[in-house]
């Protein structure tokens, strides 16, 4: 049950910091579709084109950034005093 309430203190974390959800949906979204356009001609194959790639590649960056999201929300000042 504790890690249920790390959950719901997590979620009200980001709806009070929107910069979370800029970092983990928006900006790897525009990441993908603008390094798919730029590179589409490097990627001319069937099996694998650009976006796929660049998509594969952006996962991985935000599992990065979710585990530093994830240590950095415990070193809080909120959290600390509780």
């Amino acid at each position: 049950m504790k890690i249920l309430t790390l959950v719901k203190h997590e979620l009200r974390i980001l709806n009070e910091d929107p910069s979370g959800i800029v970092m983990f949906l928006i900006f790897p979204t525009i990441l993908i579709l603008l390094m798919g356009f730029l590179f589409s001609n490097m990627y001319d194959g069937e099996l694998v084109n650009s976006y796929d790639f660049y998509g594969v590649t952006m996962t991985f960056f935000v599992a990065m950034m979710g585990s530093v999201i994830g240590a950095a929300s415990f070193l809080q000042e909120k959290l600390k005093g509780r």
